[in-house]
């Protein structure tokens, strides 16, 4: 069966079925990149955190979690205000699960992880 087939192409098939071809011989890349906004701190607006001082970390903290299994700069991986822990909790399963290897890239982050990073 195409690949096409199994994922929705909206043009060029045959193209697009050469491409996915390609891209499941070899492992993913998870490349993950982490940024800092002020549009966070805005009560209400973000939950990413239990509150605005957590809001601070919780990219850091996702990438140690991503890392090392375990947030370093908090106890533990930021919960939102409704208390669901982190969307990283998904993201730890899906990489472990595909076993692909990772780079963290900084785009601007006001609290800098502590993991290996561009």
């Amino acid at each position: 069966m195409p690949f096409s087939d199994i994922i929705t192409i909206t043009e060029d098939r045959k193209n697009a079925d050469r491409f996915l071809r390609c891209c499941v011989q070899q492992p993913p890349l998870f490349i993950c990149t982490i940024a800092t906004t002020e549009t966070a701190a805005i009560p209400g607006i973000s939950a990413a955190g239990a509150n605005a001082e957590v809001i601070r970390y919780t990219a850091a903290a996702d990438a140690e979690a991503l890392y090392y299994g375990k947030a370093r700069c908090l106890e533990k991986v930021p919960e939102n205000p409704k208390g669901p822990p982190s969307p990283v909790i998904i993201t730890m399963a899906t990489r472990e699960a595909l076993d692909c290897p990772m780079v963290i890239v900084d785009a601007g982050n006001e609290v800098k992880p502590q993991v290996p990073m561009l």
